[in-house]
């Protein structure tokens, strides 16, 4: 009767609390606590068996191994709650609150367990003393795993790559980020092909994000012509045939100018003068279509104008 009624009560209080909060999203919460209710119930109503029956090994160690067990799994439940839905700096991305949300899960059961054989007067001193040399073992024979999962918690709070983003690695190395694993990064090059890059070369490497602070990327097309030209005519003519691929080629960012000018004169030691076309494209991708077309045009509208090209001899 008596574990009747506080579990009535108990339930009657997670009602009134619970009311105040969101029904979908506290549904795991109130899961887990009904079921700590029932075991505070059970601890409570063994009080009113027999003496001879409360001597029982299972009913003196059930209630606490269940209200461990009970208390851990409402903790867990609490994380997995504030970890989704809270409003979390901004460094805490999805990956970064699934990443800690696991690790924080795992440290929690951990501890469960120990407390649970200590209750069951089982001596956890020596399985810490054991699990102290054991990490020690594999930390030092794991180093090179080791490093390149921490190197992977350090790029998924710190972004300086993020899934889609257009990369070139120290090395050369470019691509689309496919996925970033707790080892590895997976590399989409142009090839269509994986490359696999551990995640420590990754942390460790002078690398270029094209798609930060955004996606949009500066094209920059050098054209040499003869110092025989006429500069104005010249300048002109480029500049209608950038203006004008600006406006047609989807690859070109909308609104953006096409910049013409002249960069320099003598390059490579050679009479000649070097003119740069540049555009705003929306991915770095796109800068070969477009490169491609005002090559094309430039030269048609050359020929047509009598513009003399550059030649070394």
């Amino acid at each position: 009767m008596g574990a009747l009624l506080t579990a009535f009560v108990l339930r009657f209080l997670s009602k009134l609390i619970f009311r105040r909060f969101d029904k979908n999203r506290m549904r795991p919460i109130r899961r887990a606590t009904r079921l700590l209710i029932w075991i505070v119930a059970f601890g409570i109503g063994i009080q009113w068996l027999p003496e001879s029956m409360r001597q029982s090994p299972f009913l003196i160690h059930g209630p606490k191994i269940g209200l461990i067990l009970g208390v851990v799994i409402l903790l867990d439940r609490i994380l997995g709650v504030v970890l989704r839905t809270a409003q979390l700096p901004e460094v805490f991305t999805q990956n970064a609150r699934s990443l800690v949300f696991t690790i924080l899960r795992l440290v929690l059961y951990c501890l469960s367990l120990l407390i649970c054989l200590d209750t069951l007067g089982i001596s956890i001193t020596p399985i810490l003393a054991s699990l102290g040399v054991g990490s020690l073992a594999v930390a030092l024979a794991l180093q090179d795993t080791l490093n390149n999962f921490f190197s992977g918690i350090y790029i998924l709070i710190d972004e300086p790559v993020r899934v889609g983003d257009y990369v070139k690695l120290q090395d050369g190395v470019e691509g689309y980020v496919q996925r970033i694993g707790w080892r590895s990064t997976h590399l989409l090059l142009s090839s269509k092909n994986i490359v696999v890059v551990p995640n420590s070369k990754i942390s460790a490497a002078i690398l270029i994000n094209y798609d930060l602070p955004d996606s949009t990327a500066a094209l920059m097309v050098p054209v040499l012509i003869s110092y025989a030209n006429d500069l104005q005519k010249v300048e002109k003519i480029a500049r209608q045939v950038a203006e004008s691929i600006g406006k047609s080629h989807s690859a070109i960012v909308a609104d953006s100018t096409p910049g013409v000018q002249f960069a320099a004169m003598g390059v490579a030691n050679f009479m000649n003068i070097e003119l740069q076309v540049s555009f705003r494209v929306k991915r770095l991708e796109d800068s070969g279509a477009v490169r491609h077309e005002l090559i094309k045009n430039l030269h048609a509208e050359f020929q047509k104008q009598q513009v003399v090209p550059f030649t070394s001899a």
